[in-house]
This record gives C-alpha cells, sequence and structure tokens, in this order.
C-alpha cells in the first residue's frame, strides 16, 4: 500500500522580521521582512509532498486573500484538502523576530481560525476520509478536539503523533488524557510544561510514558535529540551547519522522520533523516525549501 500521511492542524501566514544587528529591547530595529505561508502542520505537510509521500491537510482558513493564496499554494503542491474548517474571523497570522544569528528572539500568534477545529467538525470529516498511514496533528488545535483525536485514533489503532509547538500550546495538552497516543515531539522547554513535577529531562520522558504515551521524541537544538519509549532509548547528535534562520527546524525535523519511518527506516535511521532535513533548513531563510525532492536524502 502506498503509505499516505493526514496532517491536522494551523495554516497560517508568516511575516518574519530578521534583524540587522544587536536586537535593542523598547525601540524600533531595522530589519529585513519575508512573507511566506506557515504554520508548523502545514510546514509538515509541505515537506511531505515534495519528498512524494502523498499528504492531505485538515485545516482551516478565511474566506480572505490570505486563505485564497493558502489554498492555493497548497494545491500546487498537491496537498490534498478534502475539508477545510471556515473561519468567519479570518486567516491566521504568526509573526517573528529572528536576530542577527537566525535564532529567534520572540514571536505572537493571532490564530482566531484553527479553533473552528471542533470536535464536532472532526466527527464528521475525519472518518469519511481514507485511513491513513500516519496521522499527525499540531497543538494549534483546540484541546477539546484534540482529545477526541487522541481517543479516536486509538479506537482505531492508528498511529498519531502530535507536535506541541510551543510553550504556551504545549501546556494546553496537560490536562489531556494521552493514553494510547503514539508519539509526542516537544523541545525541552515544551517538554519542562507538559511534566512540570519532574527534574530531569529522563524523568520527564518518562512520566509522559507513564501517562500512556507509547514514544517520546525530544528536541534538544544544536544538542540532537533523545528518542524514549518503554523498551528504548536513542540519543543522536545535530548534523553541524551554519545557522541562518531557526524557524521551521523542528517542523522540517519531524518530517524527514516520517518519511523515514514510511520508508521503512529503523527509529535511528529516521531520527537521522529528520536531522539531515533539520540542519538544510536552519541553514537557509525560511521554514520550507520548494526545490527539495526524495532525492535530498540519496
Amino acid at each position: 500500500m502506498t503509505p499516505t500521511v493526514c496532517c491536522l492542524g494551523g495554516a497560517l501566514v508568516d511575516e518574519l522580521f530578521f534583524c540587522e544587528g544587536e536586537v535593542l529591547m523598547g525601540t524600533s530595529n531595522i530589519a529585513n521582512r519575508q512573507i511566506a505561508m506557515g504554520g508548523v502542520i502545514t510546514n509538515i505537510a509541505r515537506h511531505l509532498a515534495v519528498l512524494e509521500i502523498s499528504t492531505s491537510l485538515l485545516t482551516a482558513l478565511g474566506d480572505d486573500m490570505n486563505g485564497h493564496w493558502i489554498q492555493r499554494q497548497l494545491a500546487s503542491l498537491q496537498i490534498k484538502q478534502p475539508f477545510t474548517a471556515n473561519s468567519p474571523l479570518g486567516t491566521g497570522k504568526y509573526v517573528g523576530i529572528q536576530d542577527a544569528n537566525g535564532q529567534l528572539v520572540t514571536a505572537v500568534c493571532a490564530d482566531a481560525a484553527t479553533p473552528n477545529i471542533t470536535v464536532d467538525w472532526l466527527q464528521k470529516n475525519l472518518p469519511s476520509i481514507a485511513p491513513s498511514s500516519i496521522y499527525i496533528a499540531d497543538a494549534n488545535i483546540n484541546p477539546s478536539a484534540m482529545q477526541w483525536l487522541i481517543e479516536w485514533a486509538t479506537s482505531q489503532q492508528l498511529p498519531l503523533i502530535i507536535e506541541p509547538v510551543s510553550v504556551a500550546k504545549a501546556a494546553r495538552l496537560n490536562p489531556l488524557d494521552l493514553k494510547g497516543l503514539w508519539l509526542i515531539t516537544p523541545n525541552e522547554e515544551e517538554l519542562a510544561i507538559l511534566c512540570p513535577h519532574a527534574a530531569s529531562l529522563e524523568a520527564q520522558a518518562h512520566d509522559l510514558l507513564q501517562r500512556g504515551v507509547q514514544n517520546v521524541w525530544v528536541r534538544q537544538g544544536s544538542r540532537g535529540s533523545t528518542w524514549f519509549s518503554h523498551n528504548e532509548k536513542w540519543q543522536l547528535p545535530a548534523i553541524s551547519c551554519a545557522v541562518v534562520d531557526t524557524t521551521g527546524a523542528g517542523d522540517a525535523a519531524l518530517a524527514g522522520f516520517v518519511y523515514g519511518f514510511l520508508r521503512n527506516k529503523s527509529i535511528p535511521e529516521s531520527i537521522q533523516l529528520g536531522h539531515q532535513l533539520a540542519s538544510h533548513i536552519v541553514g537557509m531563510k525560511g521554514a520550507f525549501d520548494p526545490t527539495l525532492t526524495h532525492q535530498f536524502f540519496t
């Protein structure tokens, strides 16, 4: 069977500002601007599509210029859009401020669209789509819808991956019953929020395992990443590269991992492909490289 991926979450317009010098707080900074399509799950879907993985995206958009532009961009990449939740409040936007070294200083996200992915909307639309090999959801989805999604995927014995997105959005996952979730992919800051009563990274990961998560993949930036399951632990170093822009590094890592996993690679081999794609993305401006093909990994 041809592997397929179903992605669920936010599709945004990304507006990124790259400061030319040291970032000064409390005053204006000279910067260059870049506008692109974004949203964690949208970045993941785009990477998978150019890597020739059959990909669908369930998201929410406004009936506005930005929403129509995103739909055209997705269609040009042959990303299926079987259902899109309509937002009367417009399409979401992310604004990021990067320092001269490409590191994120701060960001804001105004997304009134993605909350339109509700439990009722998922119950109506998701079961009508042919089952996928893997489901990936970002934490832009509201907690009640995420809880339903976890329970649905578990009942159908379908692998679901949750990408926490940010510290603030990871906190919204805390009250959820994560039992049966196949994989969650926090960075160290998000992991600490998910497991506030555990002191060490290892204790935090094991806390999630005890709560019923099957696998935990912790992103550690320039120090690589660590994979935890009940029976295995894998720690892989990052690939050294010159950093231009860290936007979307985690999104690329997850896309590379899923590509490898669907190509029957082992967990460590799939993680290595994730690191490879992440290092490529941080070496350029923006979260997505439209020139990528599956030959990138050969």
